[in-house]
């Protein structure tokens, strides 16, 4: 299914944290800490991404975002 710019425009007027990032996201689950210490975990070949997930909480596909700075790459 495809949107109209229009569409998209409206979607957001009515609604202003469809397009939130970060701490302003109502649905947050980590903080930007959290997010550092995935990163610095990972790195150090500890962990894999499941344990991670695990330990956080959370799908290990968005601890695999972040571990690749997909997601959370303004930190």
């Amino acid at each position: 299914m495809t949107y109209s710019i229009t569409y998209i425009k409206n979607r957001t007027m009515k609604n202003p944290n469809i397009n939130t990032k970060g701490t302003k996201n109502p649905n947050v689950k980590l903080t930007p800490e959290q997010v550092a210490e995935i990163r610095m975990l990972y790195q150090t070949g500890d962990y894999t991404l499941r344990k991670l997930a695990e330990q956080y909480k959370v799908c290990h596909t968005h601890i695999r975002r972040i571990a690749y700075e997909i997601s959370w790459n303004t930190l």
